[in-house]
């Protein structure tokens, strides 16, 4: 007889079917990119192609996923808590703790042990994506990089910048700043994976007991450079910090383990007629609280906002006064006269480079004033290049 465990998650599907001794027979991982139907019917064929797939009697779900398909299906769901700690048990009795991270949350579990979880303590994360996978892959796809490179790239490092950890938009300016400061993508990864951790220390292990040895579980622990950074941080040794062979199926090994335990039936007939006829498993039951539309906003506010005033020809030409902002994210041109009045304007798109604008140059004047520039004569300018790092000031530099 054989149990089945499933782990529909943010990102991935895992998969995992046991023995009775708790031993791994069969698994998958898959990613799902938002099309967790077709993905999950992808694994659970390459699951019957196993020659014991019929022998399958028990079976169980969890994750974040899981509960739209027990209730459309004959599977039982699990709490992913509980699966996670079966399942790290039966990766490694041993284990005192576990940080668990994958693409939407980040756990720390401690205070149990094998023969008695009667003390276990858990912390969690806020509703935020800091400190999760989707935080790394949405700061890693700024610097336009594949999440399976980070690794190998974060190894090249000869420093640790200062990267916030504790916010996706935080992190961006720093990662820009630190970009147009000239600071190598490898340092950039490498501090990225140490702000994760200490966001981690400091927002989900809080202080809580650090009890060893601790298991590194979750779709994040692929991440090479995030396991240094836990070891280096953490001051934790390679028998303290450990990456087991099944990191990422903990989940679903442990949905598996309880369902063996505690007698989940699965008939895996009808569960596949569900699978293949429920186009709306996985969507969400409907607001019960229905809102009326916000009144309009911001309707016709932007009018006559950016009409130029006109320049007239003339023997001296027009007196303007020329301003520079240099942000995190873009830089900006205005023209403008002696009575304050907009005659041209520019927005060019930095990406990490202000000196060219990324990959929009700038023209030597703001647009529309080619046309006009012998009509033009600007006699001063302005330059304001904000800085995050320096409390929200800004440095300005006139001439």
């Amino acid at each position: 007889m054989l149990s089945l465990g499933l782990d529909i998650g943010y990102s991935s599907i895992k998969s995992a079917l046991i023995d009775r001794d708790h031993r791994i027979v069969d698994h998958a991982y898959k990613l799902h990119r938002g099309n967790i139907r077709e993905t999950l019917g992808s694994v659970i064929k390459d699951l019957l192609r196993h020659p014991e797939s019929g022998k399958i009697r028990r079976g169980a779900v969890t994750g974040s996923g899981g509960r739209g398909l027990c209730g459309k299906s004959n599977i039982t769901f699990v709490n992913e808590a509980t699966a996670i700690v079966e399942g790290a048990i039966a990766l490694n009795n041993t284990c005192k703790s576990i940080i668990e991270i994958g693409g939407q949350s980040a756990k720390y579990i401690t205070g149990f042990s094998a023969g008695d979880p009667s003390g276990i303590r858990i912390s969690m994360n806020a509703n935020c994506s800091a400190g999760t996978g989707s935080f790394l892959e949405e700061q890693v796809s700024r610097l336009k990089l594949k999440l399976e490179d980070y690794a190998s790239q974060a190894k090249k490092a000869a420093t640790i910048p200062r990267i916030a950890g504790r916010c996706s938009v935080f992190a961006k300016t720093d990662i820009t700043h630190h970009q147009q400061e000239g600071v190598p993508v490898a340092d950039i990864l490498w501090g990225l994976a140490h702000a994760m951790v200490r966001n981690y220390r400091g927002s989900v292990m809080r202080k809580l007991p650090l009890m060893k040895p601790i298991l590194f579980l979750g779709g994040v622990a692929h991440n090479g450079a995030v396991v240094d950074a836990f070891k280096e941080l953490l001051d934790l040794r390679e028998d303290e910090f450990i990456r087991p062979e099944h990191f990422a199926l903990v989940g679903a090994l442990g949905a598996a383990v309880m369902a063996d335990r505690e007698g989940h039936p699965l008939n895996m007939e009808p569960f596949l007629k569900a699978l293949a006829q429920g186009h709306d498993l996985f969507r969400g039951d409907p607001p019960k609280l229905l809102l009326p539309n916000l009144l309009p906003f911001g309707d016709d506010d932007a009018f006559g906002k950016h009409d130029f005033a006109p320049v007239n020809s003339g023997t001296e030409g027009l007196k303007c006064w020329l301003g520079i902002d240099v942000g995190s994210t873009s830089t900006n041109l205005v023209l403008a006269d002696e009575n304050n009045r907009v005659v041209s304007l520019q927005y060019l798109r930095t990406l990490g480079n202000p000196s060219c604008g990324g990959t929009e140059r700038p023209h030597s004047h703001p647009k529309g004033i080619r046309e006009r520039d012998s009509d033009c004569r600007c006699r001063h300018h302005g330059l304001r290049q904000v800085d995050d790092r320096e409390g929200g000031g800004c440095r300005r530099h006139k001439g």
